[in-house]
């Protein structure tokens, strides 16, 4: 990223701050008729560990970002930023957006895998997300369903 960076003109960084603060307005808007808007915050159940690492080609293509052209770092930020838009397609639009967001689990699989669901609110308004929170955990009694740690 430090790479791309560096390559970019002033004109990249005016255009990514202007789409994110139309996607902010955009979503503060949308908001303002709801209480809260309700995604999953996986799209897939939670991968196993290492499922997301660098194959040999993006960690060699991001050692030597210094020294390639913009277009082959952007082509292998956007591989390596698909995968896990793919895994995870609702979370960074509000990462983005700067909206209060929370992840809860709502459901557990069979191998007892928290399934999370993702509640965003208002800007300013995270204490609601907050007493929403309180309330689910009540419901779903999170604590009893906790994994025992073996050491």
């Amino acid at each position: 990223l430090k790479a791309a960076g560096h390559k970019l003109r002033a004109a990249h960084l005016e255009q990514a701050l202007y789409v994110t603060r139309q996607t902010t307005i955009l979503w503060e808007n949308f908001l303002q008729k709801y209480d809260y808007f309700c995604t999953p915050t996986m799209a897939y159940a939670p991968s196993p560990i290492g499922l997301m690492n660098l194959n040999a080609l993006e960690k060699i293509s991001i050692y030597l970002a210094d020294y390639l052209p913009l277009t082959v770092i952007i082509d292998t930020l956007k591989k390596i930023g698909a995968r896990g838009f793919e895994k995870t397609p609702n979370t960074s639009l509000f990462n983005m957006s700067g909206h209060p967001a929370m992840s809860v689990p709502t459901y557990w699989t069979e191998q007892q895998i928290p399934i999370g669901v993702q509640f965003v609110g208002r800007m300013g308004e995270d204490e609601h997300l907050f007493s929403l929170a309180y309330a689910l955990e009540d419901e779903f009694k999170w604590s009893r369903k906790a994994p025992s740690l073996i050491f």
